[in-house]
């Protein structure tokens, strides 16, 4: 249902726009994008319509005469699914709009589309600010150029939603990865010795853990060793053998212990750092890839979407 009213959105939009703009020799403005969309969107009311268009004059100032080309068509889009979200939760106009517009921007300034639309989906359940989707969102994709994996990225800002971070927070702790990952150390160690550290509490600032994280690191690299790091899985979970099916054994018979290798876990947990090639290590910064099994872990947009979901 609520997909098919999203595609029915854009694609009237689209519809309506495109005769213009091939007579103009331009592409749409981003006001009259939001406007046809409206006006093609027969589940709200001319009195919501206006209410929408007089908020999102306001609400985007000089964005408005936007032209919506690349990145900011796309932004446009992720816009109008965020105000068809909060439509569905009976958010109020004003919110709607705040949220639909830091997403716009934040997408067309080169901010992952799905980490933004994510993101602006959740400050609908939580009081999450157009500033703050607009600082996590830019964070992620900070952290994807310099290297850091997709989704330690996605469990940084995963942990500043959650948490609800400020801003110097988030970014102390995003520059601290960034760091790790052009200095070519082990991202999954490193992350969860900053993880760990940091969220256990007390009165440590971001910045003094980044640096007690780096100077263990840079020790032990300078000694040829791997540092020891305290078990985290955050929102993601790597297997060495993930969806492999545990094969069939006898069950024992009574009155005799089973074989060690039927007491271990059928799944196989995350591997110690301490034990010799951990699952999908990575590598320095701009080295390719390693094909590996899938990850089964819950990367931020799946659980988003979960979560909101089952919220409507």
């Amino acid at each position: 249902m609520r997909c098919g009213i999203l595609l029915t959105v854009a694609l009237g939009a689209m519809a309506v726009l495109a005769p213009i703009s091939h007579a103009s020799g331009r592409a749409p403005f981003l006001i009259d994008y939001i406007e046809s969309a409206l006006a093609s969107d027969q589940g709200f009311s001319q009195a919501e319509r206006d209410s929408y268009l007089s908020a999102f004059r306001q609400e985007l100032a000089g964005y408005s005469g936007d032209i919506l080309r690349a990145e900011r068509l796309e932004g446009a889009d992720v816009l109008l699914r965020v105000v068809t979200e909060g439509s569905f939760d009976n958010a109020k106009i004003g919110r709607t709009v705040s949220i639909a517009t830091a997403a716009y921007i934040a997408v067309s300034r080169g901010a992952q589309a799905e980490v933004v639309e994510g993101i602006a989906l959740y400050g609908f359940r939580k009081e999450v600010g157009g500033n703050e989707i607009e600082t996590w969102a830019n964070g992620y994709r900070d952290c994807i150029r310099f290297g850091v994996p997709d989704y330690i990225a996605e469990d940084l800002v995963f942990n500043a939603v959650e948490q609800g971070w400020d801003h110097y927070t988030f970014n102390s702790l995003k520059w601290v990865l960034v760091e790790a990952a052009k200095a070519g150390y082990p991202m999954e160690e490193f992350h969860s010795m900053l993880m760990v550290n940091f969220l256990k509490g007390g009165s440590a600032r971001p910045g003094a853990v980044g640096s007690k994280a780096m100077r263990m690191f840079r020790e032990a690299a300078e000694r040829g060793e791997k540092p020891r790091v305290p078990a985290y899985e955050g929102s993601f979970i790597p297997r060495a053998s993930a969806f492999e099916r545990p094969a069939l054994v006898e069950p024992a018979k009574p009155g005799q212990a089973p074989p060690l290798s039927q007491i271990e876990p059928a799944a196989p947990v995350r591997k110690s750092p301490a034990v010799p090639e951990p699952p999908a290590p990575s590598g320095p910064p701009g080295e390719a890839k390693q094909e590996g099994p899938p990850r089964s872990g819950k990367g931020f947009i799946a659980l988003l979407e979960r979560s909101w979901s089952s919220f409507i």
